[in-house]
């Protein structure tokens, strides 16, 4: 499963592009949006609803439904808040069983992991060093 939500501040679908297999499920999901959002296909062949400010929203591209799809969010369509989902076929049926696995929308866990060590350890050790040549 792939998650697309709202960057509010710069009025786009994050991930604005993504690809996947048929057999996928796209989740449409944003909560406590100041402003209404609302994804809808060019063809009409999806569709989250009315512009709202919380939606939860999912699709399944069935066996047979690859193609690119390009959806908007209406009321800002004209700032550009479009998307593109590509569907590639199936290669064969064990890839047409969606894995349930999400996507995450922020950073990976080891990107974060890594940001944190850097942040945490650096300034210790240039603490644990001043310390040392202050004690010499």
């Amino acid at each position: 499963m792939v998650v697309i939500t709202v960057d509010s501040t710069n009025l786009q679908f994050s991930p604005s592009e993504v690809t996947i297999n048929e057999g996928q499920t796209i989740r449409f999901f944003w909560s406590g949006e100041f402003l209404e959002h609302n994804a809808i296909d060019s063809n009409g062949f999806f569709n989250t609803g009315s512009p709202e400010t919380e939606v939860d929203y999912s699709f399944t591209f069935d066996k047979g439904t690859n193609n690119t799809y390009s959806f908007i969010c209406e009321p800002h369509e004209a700032l550009n808040m479009v998307g593109t989902i590509v569907v590639n076929p199936a290669a064969n049926d064990t890839m047409y069983q969606d894995t349930n696995q999400t996507t995450p929308v922020m950073g990976t866990m080891d990107e974060e992991s890594s940001s944190l060590f850097g942040f945490l350890v650096i300034p210790t050790l240039i603490a644990v060093i001043l310390v040392s040549r202050y004690l010499r």
